[in-house]
């Protein structure tokens, strides 16, 4: 699942809002990627 590494470096309530704060949350998912 490609939501897998996400998931570890935030909140699952994250996910399950994201369709609310998927904007908000955007430069946080980018961050997790240059560090993984």
């Amino acid at each position: 699942k490609c939501d897998e590494p996400l998931v570890s470096g935030l909140p699952h309530v994250a996910f399950s809002s994201s369709s609310s704060i998927s904007g908000s949350y955007s430069p946080g998912y980018a961050k997790i990627n240059k560090r993984g």
